[in-house]
Parts: structure tokens; sequence; C-alpha cells
């Protein structure tokens, strides 16, 4: 503003505070604010009510509120205005404060306070003032409808979100952008796809928003097909897809066939410059990491100017869940040292690595790490460190965890039940399992995981099963895979191999491989060549290229002396080209796990590791256990 300039009229002012407004340029807005002073100049209500908004745009609500105080006179704008930049900036009481007191109100007013309240997460507020609205009289506009329909979604208040529609509907405002974008985005989070979709193809204009919340709507319900083609479509329609947009597309890949889908999706992003966008770059690594592809999100991640918390930890959670403990934390140790806080899923994810490796002591250094960071509050990190313990053997730190959290969820309950059993320890774990009842927790399907699991581990097979029918008749969760699964290895290690049968043929579900798994590991313990065949041939079926069931099968029928049928089985594994992993072990020694691998000569310590085996091997001879060497055949033959 040249110094020279002399205003005298409020049309001038006006026009240049709007300047000031779109440019949220405090610096001038105060130097025109102080030119009326010093001039003298008497401000109309037009200026004065530029020069609120300057200061609400420009977050200097006690400015605001200053001028606002000193006006003369005010109208309905001038009251909005200063109600709308306290409810955007969390003040809704303040707002609220300043409507009771408004001599009359108008549309603007009512919605200002209901969407401020919705979007400061008093969204009950909101509904009822709603309610005070409609029985003024006072007719809601497309803003104030968005609002309602954002309170109800927040409260997954599904009832009273369709009440609104059908208003809304009736009101002719279902057309509009803004309220058809949060009915898509409130069908989508309800589950209620074809609604959704519904409000969507009528839409005369859609805009990038209401692709966004339609495509996230079918990947947040798991219909990943169709999320993928109607990106395809918003493409074909000319369309520029936003950072929201692509992390919808990229979450419609993720799965072991997507990654070339999401590959074409990667194209499109770097064609639009949208690479080096942290939101999408983070998006890219998490796609790659659970298609299966580690290389490529390692790749996408090295890339990334500055990667962050969300960065890190993807990378961190692929490699955990890959069984790449080792490298998860190398990883994290990388991370802090550049200077990259954990949040709680990293700390949660490299937990489950230490659980993986049972390597108790860096468990405990991350627990210091938790400790020092404040995010030992965390129910999730607590359930983790609980189930750390539970499974590197050390169930009374597991215990003193659990008792220690500030609060537990049923996640909480379910890892201490199943460190129990884990460690062997049945009947505590179905006493905790009772004890968790008494509290008033009410058990999920993960619940009667761990306390049949339990009962398994512990050979409990009269409480597995009462605790499995209770599940099904006082609980009313129907059985998943994962608990025929359990029943199946319940009865199985007790040798009722034909009630186990019994079990997987009166299934209403399709038996999964974990099923037919736990059956052939059964008749492995207790021999039953007609079952293990039935076990390994659907197990053949369902992974084809799989080669623990061949080699459990040929070892099942090696103990019974059925060698023609084990070099049929080699065969078979041959002609499909399946090949055995070699196994692994790792040792911690001083703060450091190291990994021998079979067949492994590359190890620096692999002499000395052989010598020891070799003497404990003789000391295993002299008191009476003698191996198996036939077992090995198989394994010899391969190698």
């Amino acid at each position: 503003m040249e110094k020279g300039n002399i205003l005298t009229d409020s049309s001038s002012y006006g026009c240049l505070l709007q300047l000031c407004i779109d440019n949220k340029d405090l610096a001038d807005g105060r130097r025109l604010h102080a030119h009326m002073i010093i001039m003298g100049f008497q401000s109309s209500i037009f200026v004065q009510n530029r020069l609120v908004e300057m200061y609400a745009k420009c977050e200097k609500m006690e400015n605001a509120r200053q001028v606002f105080d000193e006006m003369p006179e005010r109208n309905v704008f001038s009251w909005n205005t200063i109600m709308g930049g306290y409810s955007k900036r969390g003040y809704v009481e303040d707002a609220r404060e300043l409507f009771d007191q408004m001599p009359e109100r108008d549309v603007v007013s009512w919605t200002t306070v209901i969407s401020g309240y919705a979007q400061n997460g008093n969204r009950v507020e909101a509904l009822a003032l709603f309610g005070v609205t409609h029985r003024t009289g006072c007719e809601p506009n497309q803003s104030t409808f968005a609002s309602i329909i954002n309170a109800c979604t927040g409260l997954q208040a599904i009832q009273c979100g369709k009440q609104v529609h059908n208003l809304i509907i009736k009101t002719g405002f279902e057309m509009h952008a803004i309220v058809g974008n949060a009915l898509i985005d409130m069908y989508g989070k309800f589950g209620i796809i074809e609604d959704a979709y519904n409000v969507f193809d009528k839409m005369p204009n859609r805009e990038e928003v209401s692709w966004s919340a339609m495509i996230a709507g079918y990947v947040q319900n798991g219909d990943r097909e169709k999320a993928f083609n109607l990106f395809k479509l918003m493409l074909e329609a000319g369309v520029k897809p936003n950072d929201f947009i692509f992390a919808s597309a990229l979450g419609a890949c993720v799965s072991l066939a997507g990654i070339g889908q999401g590959m074409q999706v990667h194209a499109h992003i770097i064609r639009s410059g949208y690479q080096l966008n942290i939101f999408v770059a983070n998006a890219l690594v998490d796609m790659y990491v659970k298609c299966g592809s580690m290389e490529y999100g390692c790749l996408v991640f090295e890339n990334m100017p500055e990667p962050d918390a969300i960065s890190w930890t993807s990378l961190i959670v692929g490699y955990s869940q890959t069984g790449n403990s080792q490298q998860a934390m190398k990883l994290f140790c990388q991370m802090r040292q550049f200077g990259v806080g954990p949040d709680s899923v990293t700390f949660s994810s490299i937990l489950s690595s230490c659980a993986g490796l049972a390597t108790g002591k860096q468990g405990r250094q991350v627990h210091a790490i938790i400790i020092k960071s404040s995010l030992m509050s965390s129910v999730a990190v607590g359930s983790a460190l609980v189930n750390m313990y539970a499974k590197c053997g050390e169930i009374q730190d597991a215990q003193q965890v659990f008792d220690r959290m500030p609060e537990q969820n049923i996640a909480s309950w379910n890892a201490l039940i199943g460190g129990y059993g884990h460690n062997g320890h049945g009947i505590p774990a179905i006493q905790l399992f009772e004890h968790m009842l008494s509290e008033g927790f009410k058990p999920n399907d993960a619940s009667f995981i761990s306390v049949i699991s339990a009962c398994c581990h512990a050979g409990l097979v009269d409480e597995g099963c009462h605790f499995f029918n209770s599940m099904i008749n006082d609980h009313f969760i129907a059985p998943r895979p994962d608990h025929f699964a359990c029943m199946v290895d319940l009865l199985g290690r007790a040798g009722h191999l034909e009630e186990a049968a019994d079990i997987i043929n009166n299934m209403t579900i399709e038996p999964d491989a974990s099923i037919w798994g736990a059956l052939l590991n059964a008749c492995r313990i207790h021999p039953n060549i007609e079952l293990a065949q039935l076990a390994a041939e659907r197990l053949f079926e369902l992974e084809p290229q799989s080669a623990g069931p061949y080699v459990l099968f040929s070892n099942i029928l090696a103990a019974a002396g059925r060698w023609d049928d084990v070099a049929t089985v080699r065969r078979m594994m041959k002609d499909k080209g399946v090949r055995k992993i070699p196994g692994c072990s790792w040792i911690e020694m001083n703060n450091q796990v190291h990994t021998f691998v079979v067949t492994d000569i590359v190890h620096t310590q692999i002499e000395d590791s052989d010598a020891m085996l070799e003497r404990l091997a003789k000391q295993m001879e002299v008191v009476g256990n003698v191996p198996k060497y036939d077992l090995l055949l198989d394994y010899m033959e391969e190698h």
C-alpha cells in the first residue's frame, strides 16, 4: 500500500480489505486499519464487517472481536462473520454465546453454529440445534444439510441419517454437490454402498470430492474391483485425480493380484506430478508392501525427500508381516537415527517382530523407548507389549504390563489369555477368560481363538469343546475358519481323529488350508494314513506351491515305511516345481541376533555352531534321545 495514496471512501477501503482477506495478508490489513484511524475515517458497517472478516481469516480473533465489540451498529453479516471465525478455529462455545445474543438470525447463523459443533466433535449438540432450526421455521440450506449429515456419520446414526436424507429429497437439495458428497461418504462408511452409488449416479455435476468419496467407499467395503473400475471411468471422463483419489485408487489395488493395477496407478501418479506428495508416496509404499513387493516399496521409500513416521512404519510393518523381523528391527533403529519419532503403530509392529524372533532383550529395549516416548498409555502398544513378553516366554512380565495398563480393552485381554495358552498354562488362561467376563467385557471371535488355543496347548479337550459351543450358543458368534482349525487341532492332538474329521465334514463353510493342515499334523502325531492322504490331497489343491504339506505327508508315509508312496510325493513336488524353503533359526547373543540357515556355510561362526551342535547331539544320545534319521531322507534327496 502506497503511503501517499489518500483513501476517503468506504468502497476503496472495502476493496483493499477484500484483497487482504483473499490473500490472508495481515500486514497490509493492519496498515489499512491504522490508516483509517489516523485519517479519522468514520467507517461504515460495510468496512467494519470487512475488518472483522480480515482479522478472522488471518486467525487474529482477539482483534476481530475488538473491532466487533466497538461497532456502533451491527447487521446479521457482522454476527455471522465473528461466529464463523470462532467456529472454524474450534471456539464453538464462544460462537454459541454470540449466537444466543443475536437479535435476529438467518440460515447462515444457524448453519455456522451447527457446522461448528459437527466439525469439533460435539455432534449431539449439532443434531439438537438442527431440530430447533427446523421447529423455528428456518429453512436449512445445502451447507446445513452437509454439516448435519457429517454429524450423523460421526455418530454412526444411520436411521437419523436416512431421515435427514428424506428431508433433503423433499427440499430439493440432493443435487447439490456438497450435500451429495456428504451422503456418499455417510453411506460408504455405513456399508450401504448401493445407496452411496445411487446418490453418486444421480449427481449432475460430480466434483473431485464426489469421485474420491465413492472410490473410498468401495475400498472401505472391500469391493476393490469396482473401486478400480470407477477410477478408470473417472480418468475417461477427463477428471484429474487429486492426492486423495490417488490414495484411494492405490487402496483398491491392495492384494497380491493387484500389483499390476497398482503399477498403472503409479504411472498416472508420475505423469500427474504427485510422486513426491508425501500422502501419495506413503500410499504407494503401503500398496507395494501389501501386494508383497517389498522391493518396489523400498524404491519408492528411497526416493522420498523426507519420509515421515507413516513411511517408515509401512516398511517396518511389511518386513514384520513377511517374517523378516531382523530387517524390521534394523529399519526401526535407522528410523530413530534419522530423528523420526515412532508412533503407536510403529511400536506395535516392532514389538511383533521381537515376538517373532523371541528376542526378549531387544523387546525390553523397545519397552524402555516406549516409556520415554510417553506412549505407555496407548492400549494398542500395551497389548503389543503383553503379546511380546508372552511370546518370549516371559509370562510374568506380560501379566505385569497388563496390570499396569491405565485401561484395557478386549485386545489386551485376548493377548494375555493367548499368552498363557502359548506358554502351556491352560487353566490360568481359562480363569483369566472367566475373569474377563466378570469384568463386563464382551468376548469377540479372537477371544475364543485365544481360549480354545490355550485348551489345545494344555490338552483340555472338554473345556475347549465347551468354549466352542458357548461361542455359538451363548455369544452368538459364527465360527470362522480359525475357530474350526483350533477345534480340529484340539481334537487331533488328543487322538480324536474321527471327531476332528466329523467337524470338517459338518462345517457350514468351506474348509481352508489351516483346517486341513491341522488334521494332517494330527495324523503325524497319531498315525492315520487314510485321513492324512485326504488332508494332504485337499492341501495340494488349495496350496499347490506350498512345500509344507508335501514334506509333512511324506514324513508320515516314511514313518509308516511306505517308501514307494514317499517317492511318489517327491516326484509330485519335482513335477510341480515345488521347493522347500530352507529352515532357519535365531540366536540372540550380546544384543545381536544371529541367523543360521539350513545348509548355510557362509556365516562367520558356522564352524563354532556346528561343533556345538555335534556335542549336543552326542549328549542327547547318551541320555537316550536318538534322532529318527529316516525322516531326513526327503530333505537329503532335495539338497
